[in-house]
């Protein structure tokens, strides 16, 4: 259930980034937190530009 519930939340956060154009501040200032905490979600998620970029591509 715990990943059903992280799934909406990593991808906001993934929304959020690609919006702003990866720039960590801007997209934490988008989604109200700070940038402390995006980087702690982006870790806790497994969220990194080259992991999502080789997702798409792939």
């Amino acid at each position: 259930m715990k990943s059903a519930m992280a799934s909406p939340e990593r991808q906001l956060i993934i929304e959020a980034l690609e919006a702003n154009g990866w720039n960590r501040q801007k997209s934490a200032s988008m989604l109200g937190i700070n940038r402390t905490t995006l980087y702690k979600k982006m870790k806790k998620y497994d969220i990194s530009f080259e992991k999502i970029m080789a997702q798409s591509n792939g």
